[in-house]
Protein backbone atom coordinates (compact mmCIF):
# COMPACT_ATOMS: atom_id res chain seq x y z
CA UNK A 1 0.00 0.00 0.00
CA UNK A 2 1.31 3.49 -0.55
CA UNK A 3 1.91 5.91 1.87
CA UNK A 4 3.27 9.24 1.96
CA UNK A 5 3.22 10.43 5.98
CA UNK A 6 5.62 13.57 6.36
CA UNK A 7 6.58 13.61 9.96
CA UNK A 8 8.66 15.34 12.28
CA UNK A 9 10.40 13.41 15.20
CA UNK A 10 12.61 14.08 18.18
CA UNK A 11 15.09 10.89 19.51
CA UNK A 12 17.25 10.74 22.15
CA UNK A 13 20.14 8.90 23.51
CA UNK A 14 19.66 6.84 26.24
CA UNK A 15 23.05 7.23 27.23
CA UNK A 16 23.69 10.52 27.72
CA UNK A 17 19.86 12.14 27.39
CA UNK A 18 21.06 14.41 24.55
CA UNK A 19 18.26 14.82 21.82
CA UNK A 20 18.05 14.90 18.05
CA UNK A 21 15.21 16.21 16.04
CA UNK A 22 14.75 16.16 11.96
CA UNK A 23 11.99 15.62 9.78
CA UNK A 24 11.19 13.86 6.90
CA UNK A 25 9.48 14.39 3.87
CA UNK A 26 10.75 12.27 0.81
CA UNK A 27 8.23 10.02 -1.54
CA UNK A 28 6.93 6.97 0.25
CA UNK A 29 8.08 8.91 3.51
CA UNK A 30 6.45 6.63 6.84
CA UNK A 31 6.95 7.28 10.58
CA UNK A 32 7.02 3.21 11.07
CA UNK A 33 10.44 3.36 9.05
CA UNK A 34 11.85 5.35 12.12
CA UNK A 35 14.57 4.02 13.95
CA UNK A 36 14.94 0.75 12.19
CA UNK A 37 17.51 -1.27 11.41
CA UNK A 38 16.28 -1.59 7.72
CA UNK A 39 15.07 1.56 7.88
CA UNK A 40 15.10 5.58 8.33
CA UNK A 41 17.86 6.21 11.20
CA UNK A 42 18.18 10.01 10.02
CA UNK A 43 20.54 11.87 7.52
CA UNK A 44 22.85 12.85 10.41
CA UNK A 45 26.17 10.91 10.24
CA UNK A 46 26.54 11.48 14.07
CA UNK A 47 23.74 10.03 14.68
CA UNK A 48 24.08 7.16 12.42
CA UNK A 49 27.37 6.70 13.53
CA UNK A 50 26.63 6.35 17.21
CA UNK A 51 23.78 3.45 16.01
CA UNK A 52 26.52 1.80 14.30
CA UNK A 53 28.88 1.62 17.29
CA UNK A 54 26.78 1.18 20.16
CA UNK A 55 23.55 -0.43 18.36
CA UNK A 56 19.64 0.57 17.04
CA UNK A 57 18.54 1.27 20.72
CA UNK A 58 21.53 3.17 21.80
CA UNK A 59 18.00 5.92 20.82
CA UNK A 60 14.55 6.04 21.54
CA UNK A 61 11.90 7.96 19.99
CA UNK A 62 10.22 10.68 21.89
CA UNK A 63 8.13 12.25 19.63
CA UNK A 64 5.99 12.21 15.78
CA UNK A 65 4.08 14.50 14.39
CA UNK A 66 2.71 13.75 11.45
CA UNK A 67 2.03 16.22 8.26
CA UNK A 68 -0.16 16.76 5.43
CA UNK A 69 2.80 17.77 3.34
CA UNK A 70 6.54 18.01 3.27
CA UNK A 71 6.58 21.67 3.69
CA UNK A 72 4.37 21.85 6.39
CA UNK A 73 7.26 18.96 8.53
CA UNK A 74 10.40 21.30 7.56
CA UNK A 75 8.50 24.25 8.81
CA UNK A 76 7.57 22.84 11.73
CA UNK A 77 11.13 21.61 12.30
CA UNK A 78 13.08 24.78 11.40
CA UNK A 79 10.73 26.68 13.91
CA UNK A 80 11.28 24.06 16.54
CA UNK A 81 14.67 23.97 16.26
CA UNK A 82 15.01 27.96 16.74
CA UNK A 83 12.69 27.76 19.58
CA UNK A 84 15.26 25.33 21.50
CA UNK A 85 18.00 27.28 19.56
CA UNK A 86 19.89 24.06 18.62
CA UNK A 87 22.69 25.74 16.97
CA UNK A 88 24.05 26.22 20.46
CA UNK A 89 21.94 24.10 22.67
CA UNK A 90 23.93 21.74 24.57
CA UNK A 91 21.28 18.88 24.80
CA UNK A 92 20.61 18.77 21.14
CA UNK A 93 23.08 17.01 18.51
CA UNK A 94 21.54 18.99 15.46
CA UNK A 95 24.41 22.01 15.92
CA UNK A 96 22.11 24.13 13.67
CA UNK A 97 18.62 25.73 13.33
CA UNK A 98 17.96 25.01 9.81
CA UNK A 99 19.28 27.96 8.30
CA UNK A 100 22.81 26.47 7.07
CA UNK A 101 23.10 22.65 7.04
CA UNK A 102 25.18 20.09 5.24
CA UNK A 103 22.01 17.85 3.44
CA UNK A 104 22.33 19.72 0.00
CA UNK A 105 18.81 18.47 -0.72
CA UNK A 106 17.37 19.88 2.90
CA UNK A 107 19.35 22.84 1.65
CA UNK A 108 17.44 23.23 -1.53
CA UNK A 109 14.08 22.69 0.17
CA UNK A 110 14.30 24.76 3.23
CA UNK A 111 15.49 27.29 0.77
CA UNK A 112 12.37 27.46 -1.60
CA UNK A 113 10.30 27.54 1.48
CA UNK A 114 11.68 30.55 2.79
CA UNK A 115 12.15 32.44 -0.67
CA UNK A 116 9.36 30.81 -2.68
CA UNK A 117 9.26 28.16 -5.48
CA UNK A 118 11.75 27.83 -7.84
CA UNK A 119 14.65 29.45 -5.91
CA UNK A 120 16.57 26.34 -4.90
CA UNK A 121 20.03 28.03 -4.06
CA UNK A 122 20.15 31.01 -1.98
CA UNK A 123 22.99 32.71 -4.20
CA UNK A 124 19.47 32.85 -6.48
CA UNK A 125 17.95 35.52 -4.42
CA UNK A 126 18.38 39.52 -4.90
CA UNK A 127 18.94 39.13 -0.94
CA UNK A 128 22.12 37.72 -1.22
CA UNK A 129 23.01 38.86 -4.73
CA UNK A 130 23.03 42.21 -2.86
CA UNK A 131 24.97 41.23 -0.30
CA UNK A 132 27.56 39.73 -2.41
CA UNK A 133 27.89 42.94 -4.54
CA UNK A 134 28.65 44.56 -1.15
CA UNK A 135 30.94 42.72 0.45
CA UNK A 136 32.63 41.53 -2.37
CA UNK A 137 35.62 44.24 -1.92
CA UNK A 138 35.76 43.89 1.50
CA UNK A 139 35.88 39.50 1.19
CA UNK A 140 39.26 40.31 -1.67
CA UNK A 141 40.84 42.66 0.84
CA UNK A 142 40.97 40.21 3.56
CA UNK A 143 41.76 37.30 1.31
CA UNK A 144 44.73 38.85 -0.65
CA UNK A 145 46.10 40.24 3.16
CA UNK A 146 45.66 36.84 4.56
CA UNK A 147 47.78 35.13 1.37
CA UNK A 148 50.38 38.37 1.73
CA UNK A 149 50.80 37.72 5.48
CA UNK A 150 50.90 33.98 5.43
CA UNK A 151 52.04 32.65 1.85
CA UNK A 152 56.07 32.71 1.94
CA UNK A 153 57.50 32.38 -1.75
CA UNK A 154 58.28 28.62 -0.42
CA UNK A 155 54.39 27.83 0.14
CA UNK A 156 53.63 29.29 -3.07
CA UNK A 157 55.52 27.12 -4.98
CA UNK A 158 54.61 24.30 -3.06
CA UNK A 159 51.01 24.93 -3.81
CA UNK A 160 51.40 25.50 -7.14
CA UNK A 161 53.60 22.00 -7.59
CA UNK A 162 50.65 19.84 -5.73
CA UNK A 163 47.83 21.64 -8.00
CA UNK A 164 50.23 21.12 -10.98
CA UNK A 165 50.57 17.18 -10.01
CA UNK A 166 46.73 16.86 -8.94
CA UNK A 167 46.32 18.11 -11.99
CA UNK A 168 47.80 15.71 -14.20
CA UNK A 169 46.25 12.39 -12.25
CA UNK A 170 42.51 14.14 -12.67
CA UNK A 171 40.00 12.22 -15.12
CA UNK A 172 39.61 15.89 -16.29
CA UNK A 173 42.37 16.86 -18.30
CA UNK A 174 41.74 15.48 -21.00
CA UNK A 175 38.75 16.35 -21.82
CA UNK A 176 39.42 19.65 -20.75
CA UNK A 177 42.71 19.78 -23.28
CA UNK A 178 39.90 19.05 -25.94
CA UNK A 179 37.75 21.51 -24.79
CA UNK A 180 40.87 24.08 -25.30
CA UNK A 181 41.92 22.71 -28.62
CA UNK A 182 38.71 23.39 -29.92
CA UNK A 183 38.12 26.88 -28.46
CA UNK A 184 41.22 28.08 -29.11
CA UNK A 185 40.50 27.11 -33.20
CA UNK A 186 37.70 28.70 -33.45
CA UNK A 187 39.02 31.73 -32.22
CA UNK A 188 41.87 31.60 -34.72
CA UNK A 189 38.74 31.32 -36.83
CA UNK A 190 37.30 34.34 -35.68
CA UNK A 191 40.02 36.67 -34.98
CA UNK A 192 40.11 39.85 -37.10
CA UNK A 193 43.46 41.14 -38.47
CA UNK A 194 42.41 44.81 -35.65
CA UNK A 195 42.13 42.01 -32.93
CA UNK A 196 45.19 40.32 -34.24
CA UNK A 197 47.48 43.94 -33.89
CA UNK A 198 45.93 44.67 -30.59
CA UNK A 199 46.72 41.25 -29.01
CA UNK A 200 50.37 41.38 -30.34
CA UNK A 201 50.54 44.96 -29.21
CA UNK A 202 49.11 43.82 -26.17
CA UNK A 203 52.36 41.35 -26.25
CA UNK A 204 54.79 43.75 -26.81
CA UNK A 205 54.14 46.10 -23.97
CA UNK A 206 54.26 43.46 -21.35
CA UNK A 207 58.13 43.74 -22.00
CA UNK A 208 58.18 46.89 -21.37
CA UNK A 209 60.37 46.64 -17.64
CA UNK A 210 62.36 43.85 -17.95
CA UNK A 211 65.76 43.15 -17.47
CA UNK A 212 67.68 41.61 -20.62
CA UNK A 213 68.06 38.42 -18.50
CA UNK A 214 64.40 38.34 -17.61
CA UNK A 215 63.08 38.91 -21.29
CA UNK A 216 65.67 35.87 -22.48
CA UNK A 217 64.02 33.70 -20.03
CA UNK A 218 60.55 34.41 -21.27
CA UNK A 219 61.19 34.11 -24.42
CA UNK A 220 62.56 30.72 -24.33
CA UNK A 221 59.63 29.63 -21.85
CA UNK A 222 57.56 31.57 -24.20
CA UNK A 223 59.49 29.09 -27.29
CA UNK A 224 58.75 25.90 -25.24
CA UNK A 225 54.73 26.76 -24.54
CA UNK A 226 53.99 27.91 -28.30
CA UNK A 227 55.93 24.77 -29.06
CA UNK A 228 53.93 22.51 -26.89
CA UNK A 229 50.64 23.96 -27.71
CA UNK A 230 51.64 23.36 -31.41
CA UNK A 231 52.33 19.82 -30.81
CA UNK A 232 48.64 19.61 -28.75
CA UNK A 233 46.65 21.06 -31.18
CA UNK A 234 48.37 20.94 -34.83
CA UNK A 235 45.22 22.54 -36.71
CA UNK A 236 45.58 25.58 -34.61
CA UNK A 237 49.70 25.70 -36.04
CA UNK A 238 48.22 24.86 -39.62
CA UNK A 239 45.51 27.85 -39.08
CA UNK A 240 48.26 30.54 -37.81
CA UNK A 241 50.57 29.51 -40.92
CA UNK A 242 47.86 30.50 -43.13
CA UNK A 243 47.95 34.22 -41.92
CA UNK A 244 51.26 34.70 -42.61
CA UNK A 245 51.29 33.31 -46.08
CA UNK A 246 52.43 36.38 -48.57
CA UNK A 247 53.43 38.49 -45.60
CA UNK A 248 56.10 40.93 -46.41
CA UNK A 249 59.47 42.24 -44.60
CA UNK A 250 60.49 46.08 -43.97
CA UNK A 251 62.91 47.56 -42.69
CA UNK A 252 63.88 50.83 -40.93
CA UNK A 253 66.38 52.14 -38.14
CA UNK A 254 68.02 48.60 -38.10
CA UNK A 255 64.62 47.17 -37.22
CA UNK A 256 62.67 44.37 -39.11
CA UNK A 257 58.86 44.44 -39.15
CA UNK A 258 56.29 42.12 -41.11
CA UNK A 259 53.23 42.96 -42.37
CA UNK A 260 50.26 42.16 -44.66
CA UNK A 261 50.87 42.76 -48.62
CA UNK A 262 48.23 45.97 -48.37
CA UNK A 263 50.04 47.55 -45.78
CA UNK A 264 53.64 47.78 -47.23
CA UNK A 265 52.55 51.39 -49.15
CA UNK A 266 51.49 52.80 -46.03
CA UNK A 267 54.64 52.04 -44.26
CA UNK A 268 57.07 52.69 -47.43
CA UNK A 269 55.52 56.89 -47.34
CA UNK A 270 57.01 56.54 -43.48
CA UNK A 271 60.36 55.69 -44.46
CA UNK A 272 60.32 51.59 -44.25
CA UNK A 273 62.26 49.99 -46.92
CA UNK A 274 61.01 46.38 -48.26
CA UNK A 275 63.91 43.83 -47.10
CA UNK A 276 65.39 42.40 -43.93
CA UNK A 277 68.58 44.60 -42.59
CA UNK A 278 70.85 41.90 -40.31
CA UNK A 279 73.41 44.22 -40.75
CA UNK A 280 75.89 43.84 -37.74
CA UNK A 281 73.86 40.86 -35.69
CA UNK A 282 76.12 38.38 -34.43
CA UNK A 283 76.11 34.33 -33.93
CA UNK A 284 76.71 32.93 -30.56
CA UNK A 285 76.38 29.73 -29.39
CA UNK A 286 75.81 27.60 -26.05
CA UNK A 287 75.33 24.20 -25.39
CA UNK A 288 74.50 23.27 -29.19
CA UNK A 289 72.34 25.96 -29.61
CA UNK A 290 72.48 29.46 -31.79
CA UNK A 291 71.55 33.16 -31.26
CA UNK A 292 71.69 36.22 -33.06
CA UNK A 293 72.29 39.32 -30.79
CA UNK A 294 73.01 42.97 -31.23
CA UNK A 295 76.78 43.83 -31.09
CA UNK A 296 76.14 45.95 -28.12
CA UNK A 297 74.68 42.88 -25.96
CA UNK A 298 77.72 40.56 -26.92
CA UNK A 299 79.53 41.20 -23.96
CA UNK A 300 76.79 40.39 -21.62
CA UNK A 301 76.19 36.88 -23.47
CA UNK A 302 79.67 35.76 -23.17
CA UNK A 303 79.54 36.69 -19.49
CA UNK A 304 76.75 34.20 -19.11
CA UNK A 305 78.46 31.06 -20.74
CA UNK A 306 77.52 32.05 -24.75
CA UNK A 307 80.34 31.92 -27.10
CA UNK A 308 81.04 33.75 -30.73
CA UNK A 309 80.65 31.33 -33.60
CA UNK A 310 77.66 28.93 -34.15
CA UNK A 311 77.27 25.51 -33.97
CA UNK A 312 76.87 22.98 -36.45
CA UNK A 313 74.15 20.10 -36.12
CA UNK A 314 75.80 16.79 -36.05
CA UNK A 315 75.12 14.72 -38.67
CA UNK A 316 73.99 11.10 -38.22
Amino acid sequence: MYIYAPYFYILQDTSNGMYYAGARWTKDCDPEELLKLDGYNTSSNTIKNIIKKNGIDSFKIRKIKIFEDGRAAVDYETRFLKKVNARKNIDFYNMHNNDFIFDSDKNKFITELLYGDGITNISQTEYWKSIIKNKQPEINDKRLKTISENWDNEFRKAMKQKKQESWKTSPKLQSHSENTSLRRIEEEKNITESQREERSQKGKDSWDGLTDKEKRERALSSSESVKQSYINNPELRKLRSECFKGIITITKDGKNKRVQPEKVDEYLTDGWTVGSNCKGIITITKDGKNKRVQPEKVDEYLTDGWRLGKTKPLRM
